[in-house]
């Protein structure tokens, strides 16, 4: 089955060094670029200076960091046993959120952009998880799995961590990740003095439903072609 998702608006990506996040429903950035959901100043977003809480202060040119806004369609897919009607069985698989992450989430800039690569690898490991099937749909989806993002920064050899969690309670679906705080001290040490001592996490803060569809029939169109060529093949 795939997993669809559906993000609230409020979910938000946060770089602290910059003081920028972009947020799914943000006000307009620029009347050029529409779909631009960031960058804002968090700062400020919080009310720690100048503004009241809540007010959206643009910084940089914009960057649409969520193309497809709240809508993402095939995040990842689960396997579990077939040929269950009704009743409820354990996930034995978790696959694609590391693609799911990458199409719907484009961390690779940030407000200030200086020798920023981006993500190097995301990967995600099937903690448990559990379906509920009543007349042979999936009517509900329990599951966690643990997340790793590996950041290059440009610094050289040093590749920061930044680790969390991707989990489905009863349909509704939270990502928590941020830096692994032993990383981030080393990281420190690798900026400009000027820069030394700084907060440089960066938040995935995400939420909404979660939705367990069929596979695309193509796909089951293929898989008795692709046991007939193996059939073959095995004469």
């Amino acid at each position: 089955r795939n997993l669809n998702l559906s993000a609230d608006g409020d979910s938000r990506w946060i770089d602290f060094f910059s003081d920028g996040f972009a947020q799914i429903n943000a006000p307009l950035h620029s009347s050029t670029v529409p779909a631009d959901d960031g960058f804002f100043l968090w700062e400020t977003f919080l009310g720690l200076s100048g503004p009241p809480a809540g007010t959206f202060t643009p910084i940089g040119v914009g960057f649409d960091l969520f193309p497809n806004e709240g809508s993402w369609l095939n995040f990842a897919q689960i396997t579990y046993a077939d040929g269950i009607v009704n009743g409820t069985t354990a996930i034995t698989g978790l696959t694609g959120v590391d693609n799911g992450l990458a199409t719907n989430i484009i961390d690779t800039s940030t407000p200030l952009g200086a020798n920023f690569v981006g993500p190097i690898s995301r990967t995600a490991t099937l903690v448990s998880g559990s379906v509920d099937i009543v007349g042979g749909e999936v009517t509900n989806v329990n599951l966690l799995a643990d997340i790793e993002i590996i950041y290059d920064f440009g610094a050289g050899s040093f590749f920061p961590r930044y680790q969390g969690t991707f989990e489905i309670i009863n349909n509704a679906f939270t990502v928590d990740i941020a830096g692994n705080p032993t990383d981030l001290a080393i990281m420190d040490s690798f900026l400009p003095p000027l820069f030394q001592g700084r907060d440089i996490d960066l938040i995935w803060d995400l939420q909404g439903s979660a939705a367990a569809v069929p596979l695309p029939a193509a796909a089951w169109l293929m898989a008795p072609c692709l046991m007939m060529l193996l059939r073959r093949r095995g004469a």
